[in-house]
């Protein structure tokens, strides 16, 4: 199911950024119309064996609504690469360390603090 998701994702930000390239966008370049994140029209068939299937888009358009709709596709699209996921790991075990040498560095400060320092 995520990489189902994953793929419409990338369809949807790939139609936004560049329109509907072949017929096989219409339906998708349909739901962003209908959706608001785009403006444009398109044609539906009236024809008997595929009724309802988008023949045409005309004047597809990202608005300001689909802009944010694309940077937010953009950014789940990113979080679920694997670099990002490594770079997530990076960073919580840099603050990790960086915790443990603080806390090291601080309790070694006081015991030689408490060495020198007359008593």
């Amino acid at each position: 199911m995520t990489a189902i998701r994953s793929l419409y994702k990338k369809e949807y930000a790939r139609i936004l950024e560049h329109g509907p390239s072949s017929e096989s966008d219409f339906a998708l370049a349909r739901e962003l119309i209908d959706a608001g994140f785009a403006d444009g029209k398109y044609q539906v068939s009236k024809g008997r064996d595929d009724r309802g299937r988008v023949a045409h888009v005309l004047g597809f358009q990202i608005n300001t609504k689909g802009r944010v709709f694309l940077d937010e596709l953009c950014s789940a699209i990113e979080k679920e690469t694997w670099a990002h996921r490594l770079k997530m790991v990076g960073v919580w075990s840099f603050g990790v360390v960086s915790a443990l040498v603080i806390g090291l560095v601080s309790g070694l400060g006081v015991e030689i603090l408490k060495a020198y320092l007359p008593k």
